[in-house]
């Protein structure tokens, strides 16, 4: 779970892939995709909404920042997947939209990854029917999906969420209320 969500601050510096964001007398360091550098590298001095990624390794704790939050969100959930680590994910997410993922998963479409420079067939196949089997794909209601983020708010992960999500997308009719108590009662069994 992450103590921050996104940034709104000035651009102070962009370089290689790193841009320094003030906030109220305080910078951070935010590293951020190739693609996202590109559109930002000429507003040096501009206000910008980042939202933000934390990644804690044992040497140290590292922002990684996305201009939308869908992208985020499909950064986070890749770091999920076996063997898919920041620079892999990163690349992924600077090549393939969210809903071009999301299309790829639905049509069992696993070389839309090679088509990433530096990932062949196997890391393709690996990553992709990982993907498979632990992300969800199909549209949530508006109640599993206020379900969900109950659930994360709660310090649940992502990947705990997304198993009782499949278990809750065919409760049909039932309330919010209802629909989380069915949750709870699922991952105190898991």
């Amino acid at each position: 779970m992450s103590f921050i969500n996104h940034i709104h601050g000035k651009i102070l510096e962009v370089d290689n892939n790193v841009l320094i964001i003030s906030l109220n007398k305080i910078s951070f360091r935010i590293f951020l995709s190739d693609c996202s550098i590109k559109k930002i590298k000429d507003k040096i001095g501009e206000e910008i909404d980042i939202y933000v990624s934390e990644i804690f390794n044992m040497e140290s704790i590292r922002l990684y920042g996305f201009l939308e939050k869908d992208e985020r969100d499909f950064f986070e959930s890749l770091m999920e997947l076996p063997g898919v680590g920041v620079r892999l994910a990163l690349k992924i997410v600077d090549n393939i939209t969210y809903n071009d993922w999301k299309n790829a998963l639905e049509n069992n479409n696993w070389e839309i990854l090679t088509s990433i420079p530096g990932i062949g067939k196997k890391i393709a196949q690996k990553i992709f029917f990982s993907a498979k089997r632990t992300l969800p794909i199909e549209e949530k209601s508006d109640e599993i999906e206020t379900v969900a983020n109950a659930l994360i708010n709660l310090g649940y992960t992502k990947s705990e969420v997304n198993k009782v999500m499949k278990e809750l997308s065919k409760e049909k009719g039932k309330s919010i209320e209802e629909l989380i108590k069915i949750a709870l009662d699922i991952l105190r069994k898991m």
